[in-house]
This record gives C-alpha cells, structure tokens and sequence, in this order.
C-alpha cells in the first residue's frame, strides 16, 4: 500500500492485488479521501479467479539473460556512464541502475476476456532500455520456460516514423 497526496489535498491509498505473495500486473484499487481520512470514493481494477501454480523452472539471472537475448541491443543505458550517473543522481540512490531486473509478476494475457475467461501467467518482468536502437520495454519472460509471453512499451511516442 502506499498513500500519495495530490495539490488539492486530497489523499490517495493505492493497493496492489497479490496472489501467494506475488505481484499481480495490471491490478490496483484506490481509496480516495479528504482531510479526515474518511473514504469520499473509490476505483480500481482486480483480477478474479486467479489459479496458477507459483513454481518456476527458472531464476531471476536467467530471466535477464534470455531479456538480453531477445533485445540484442548494440548499445544499452547501463553501458553508457553519463546516463548511469543521471539515473543515480535523479534517484539519490548510488546503486540503482539501467542494468535489467527481474520482478515475478503473474500477469493476465486475455485483455480483452479479462473477467470472463482470463488466461494468467507466472512471468519475470524485465526492464530494457537500449540506447541503440533507442527503446524502452518490459519483456514478460514464462518462468517455467522461458519464453517471452508478452512486450509491454515503457515509452509512449507519438512520432511519425514516415518520412
């Protein structure tokens, strides 16, 4: 749970869903309260009848691996020391870093069935930013075999790549 108070004093507790202590993506439920703490409203998104085996076939540092396998960037922030320094310096956190983690997520691949006939999967999300070519993504990586599951953009754009 975390609790953010926005510019007209209004405070907002968020809360994500977890499933056997694991992250479910795509889930969050927000309590919206004024001065007294006392709820005024609420909104938000819970994933249902969620069932799914929580083992992995795989760890975290091979979860980066196949990321990286995939991306096959020429160049990636973490490679580049003044981008590096910035993320540190913006963060006031001398060990974060562009280099990829991995966080397991259960995440549901049936958007548009969500509620109806969800189709759920244990995955590591793994963060990749490439400098060239320049994106930046989440890889959803099967953490029984694998595979990518799904690629989720961190950056939106709206350029006109025709020209």
């Amino acid at each position: 749970m975390s609790a953010v108070i926005d510019w007209f004093g209004w405070k907002h507790y968020k809360y994500k869903q977890y499933y056997n202590n694991i992250k479910v993506e795509d889930s969050q439920f927000i309590i919206h309260s004024k001065q007294n703490d006392l709820p005024i409203s609420a909104n938000g998104e819970r994933l249902y009848n969620i069932e799914i085996n929580t083992s992995t076939n795989i760890s975290y540092s091979q979860a980066i691996d196949f990321a990286l396998n995939y991306a096959n960037a020429s160049q990636y922030y973490w490679q580049d020391s003044t981008r590096e320094n910035s993320l540190k310096e913006l963060t006031n956190n001398p060990d974060t870093s562009y280099y990829p983690s991995a966080e397991l997520v259960i995440i549901n691949t049936n958007a548009t069935q969500k509620k109806l006939s969800p189709k759920y999967h244990l995955t590591y999300k793994v963060p990749i930013y490439s400098y060239i070519p320049f994106d930046s993504y989440y890889l959803f990586i099967d953490a029984n075999t694998g595979g990518i599951i799904t690629k989720r953009q961190i950056l939106k754009t709206c350029f006109n790549s025709s020209k």
